[in-house]
């Protein structure tokens, strides 16, 4: 499974919980009421500028949509793990605060 990285847009979300509240679906669970949005998670035909290749919007039914009314909720890329990171990393040289090691 691949993990992803990204942003969601909590302005526009709250935004779409304040005035269109058909699109959120009252659910019950234990502790109570939420509120939960559906959404899909796609992938690009190809990397936005900023490297991410999938986004999150609400889901809506084409016929369904409000003209106007942003559905796009944040977007992601590919993450990268700490073994990834660190193999890619350039290895740093050590520093020592001894003065004897010094070449003059």
């Amino acid at each position: 499974m691949q993990d992803f990285f990204g942003q969601l847009d909590f302005s526009l979300l709250c935004r779409l919980w304040r005035d269109h509240k058909d699109l959120f679906q009252m659910v019950d669970f234990k502790d109570g009421k939420h509120a939960v949005l559906k959404t899909n998670f796609n992938e690009r035909q190809q990397a936005d500028d900023h490297g991410n290749t999938h986004y999150l919007q609400a889901a809506c039914k084409k016929d369904e949509r409000k003209q106007g009314l942003n559905y796009y909720l944040g977007n992601f890329r590919p993450s990268q793990n700490s073994s990834q990171q660190s193999a890619s990393a350039a290895p740093k040289q050590a520093v020592s605060d001894d003065a004897s090691d010094l070449p003059f």
